[in-house]
């Protein structure tokens, strides 16, 4: 796992926190999507590979968090 995915696991984690997917922590949502992206990983080439399991796991963050669009690209950079 890249460094870059690391943050975005981290940033998710804090983002959703107190959030629920049913009767779940909203995490497990997260990590189960991110199950997806090894279904298909071979698809992608190594700096495609780091943006799509970044993307699995804040792929909610604009919609269900209060963190802005740019707030959230300075948090990943």
């Amino acid at each position: 796992m890249t460094d870059l995915v690391y943050k975005s696991v981290d940033l998710a984690t804090k983002l959703h926190k107190s959030q629920k997917y049913g009767n779940e922590p909203y995490l497990v949502h997260l990590a189960g999507v991110n199950s997806e992206y090894w279904t298909f990983k071979d698809l992608f080439n190594d700096k495609e590979k780091e943006i799509v399991q970044c993307a699995c796991w804040l792929h909610d963050s604009l919609e269900d968090t209060e963190i802005s669009y740019n707030d959230l690209a300075k948090e990943i950079s």
